[in-house]
């Protein structure tokens, strides 16, 4: 396959973007994990007064059909 972009368009996407870091980070031992909630609120729309001035496009690189 290859790699391959992809844009982040579900919400099962969503969760798979703001968990990725903690799959890189996992064996780091000065990295701080965030609240998966807190960082699922800050890209929806109904939370974040900023969406009302823009709007965001979210994307994600796999190789091999995995998230790198």
């Amino acid at each position: 396959m290859g790699w391959e972009i992809r844009e982040v368009q579900n919400e099962r996407d969503l969760k798979r973007f703001v968990r990725f870091p903690l799959q890189l980070y996992r064996n780091y031992p000065y990295f701080v994990p965030p609240l998966i909630s807190d960082e699922i609120e800050i890209f929806s729309p109904s939370k974040n007064p900023a969406y009302e001035n823009c709007e965001t496009k979210l994307f994600m690189v796999y190789y091999n059909n995995s998230c790198v």
